[in-house]
């Protein structure tokens, strides 16, 4: 037997000491620039099998998960993320950064940190929403259809039956050069030129540039036309007992008038029948007004929150000014601001409530309390800088008042919303409904994107006072 040298020896303990000392390979993760809705290569490489959960952050924004849990075998693991968060928003632009967790069947844990640059997004459809959830298509009336792009681009919206979904009947394109959502008007005719009969129906809506990723939505379309609603007069707008659903289900699709005209015209309630002094104005198309009496010479005692300080105030209007609107069926909304809570309501039951911040009077901002009253949801708009900081996803419910997301400031090309996200639960804005950006279990799932994805024209909210006497009129005129 061959005996090794000592300095063989001495080399051999060497590179045996060398290997029991050398590190197991560490976890290693690898992301290249992100744009959203595009499958985005995320690489793992693991020194051996396990679970790993993927955490994505955009400043001091949580994102939803890339990974959660996910089965990783040892060596190379190629996984895709859409650069997306909850609901389907796409992140936003800047860094993000994503940390790796990946927990082995021994207990041992790994973790690996990167940081990725947010590109702009593939034009995708974020949403397609009818205003009726249930229409009758006569030759006098169009269905607005809002479909809601990530970018400018082109769209193509279809209808299939619900028992036939793969059969399109109607189809139609268009082109979305403006940052608003697109209205197409549909005539309830389809490509063979017939009338849609009677049944249930879906709509889908996706971009020419990504046709695998699609929305849709539920319409029924009916066999006669509903009775249209008649001006009455309402003691009440408000529910008696929030404490019951069915109650209050009842007030938010309960027919609300309102003034004939566009979302940015003025509805003068008058002193006199004479069309005296304006008592106030409101917002046409958008504002519910209480109807007090109704007279035969054609006027109307009106009560409305007006829109200079949010008073309640009554006085005459012309019932030609005036028409029966009948709310969107699918949700509805009661905004209590004692509370600073805004509550959900789908199909008659709540779904979800989270903290908002409406209008605050202060110095400088004299009138900038959120009135009070009724109010149809209205156009679905693009963002906007307002006094340094970036207000997204808003919906307009009032002239000058509307419900969007808190505002954030860049820092570092990232949103931040530091500064207004503790504003949550108090009066803090200029008269505008701040919602939260999160997702959390307190907010139960619900946050701007979704609000701004969801709601659909005419739904109808319900803006509580802070004081609870000052709901009027329940019953009694307002002093």
């Amino acid at each position: 037997m061959k005996h090794l040298t000592k300095p063989a020896v001495c080399l051999c303990l060497l590179a045996l000491c060398l290997l029991l000392a050398a590190p197991a390979l560490a976890l290693e993760m690898k992301v290249k620039a992100v744009t959203p809705f595009d499958p985005n290569p995320i690489t793992l490489i693991c020194d051996q099998p396990g679970k790993v959960t993927i955490t994505a952050v955009s400043g001091i924004r949580e994102l939803e998960n890339p990974a959660t849990d996910l089965e990783v075998a040892a060596g190379i693991n190629e996984l895709t993320w859409l650069g997306l968060t909850y609901g389907g928003e796409p992140v936003a632009g800047g860094p993000v950064t994503l940390d790796a967790t990946v927990t082995h069947g021994d207990g041992s844990v790994e973790t690996a940190t990167v940081k990725a640059t947010v590109r702009t997004p593939r034009v995708a459809v974020v949403s397609v929403l009818p205003a009726a959830q249930a229409w009758y298509p006569d030759k006098q009336d169009q269905l607005k259809i809002e479909v809601t792009l990530s970018r400018k681009g082109h769209f193509v919206i279809e209808l299939a039956s619900a028992k036939n979904p793969d059969k399109v009947l109607w189809r139609t394109t268009g082109n979305n050069d403006t940052r608003e959502p697109s209205v197409v008007l549909w005539n309830g005719r389809l490509n063979s030129k017939k009338v849609c009969p009677a049944g249930d129906y879906i709509l889908t809506a996706y971009s020419k540039a990504l046709p695998d990723y699609k929305q849709t939505h539920s319409l029924t379309i009916l066999s006669k036309a509903p009775a249209e609603p008649e001006l009455a007069v309402t003691p009440s707008l408000f529910p008696a007992d929030l404490s019951d659903d069915e109650v209050v289900w009842e007030a938010l699709m309960a027919p609300v008038a309102v003034g004939i005209g566009g979302e940015g015209k003025g509805l003068h309630i008058h002193q006199t029948k004479g069309r005296g002094d304006d008592v106030g104005t409101v917002n046409c198309r958008t504002v519910g007004l209480v109807i007090r009496e109704i007279y035969d010479d054609g006027w109307v005692l009106a009560g409305a929150w007006r829109q200079k300080d949010g008073a309640y105030v009554e006085g005459y209007v012309k019932q030609d000014n005036l028409m029966v609107v009948r709310p969107n069926t699918h949700y509805g909304v009661v905004l209590d601001k004692q509370h600073q809570t805004m509550t959900i309501y789908e199909y008659g039951k709540p779904i979800g409530t989270m903290q908002v911040s409406t209008g605050l009077v202060r110095k400088g901002y004299p009138r900038a309390d959120s009135r009070c009253g009724v109010y149809l949801i209205g156009s679905r708009m693009s963002g906007f800088w307002r006094e340094g900081y970036y207000y997204d996803y808003p919906l307009r419910i009032d002239g000058s008042n509307l419900i969007h997301q808190i505002g954030y400031r860049e820092v570092g090309d990232v949103p931040n919303f530091a500064d207004q996200i503790d504003e949550l639960g108090r009066k803090a804005s200029h008269g505008c409904v701040r919602m939260d950006m999160r997702v959390t279990e307190e907010n139960h799932g619900l946050n701007a994107w979704w609000v701004w994805t969801h709601l659909e024209r005419d739904t109808k909210i319900i803006v509580l006072e802070d004081d609870e006497t000052l709901h009027y009129p329940l019953g009694e005129a307002a002093p």
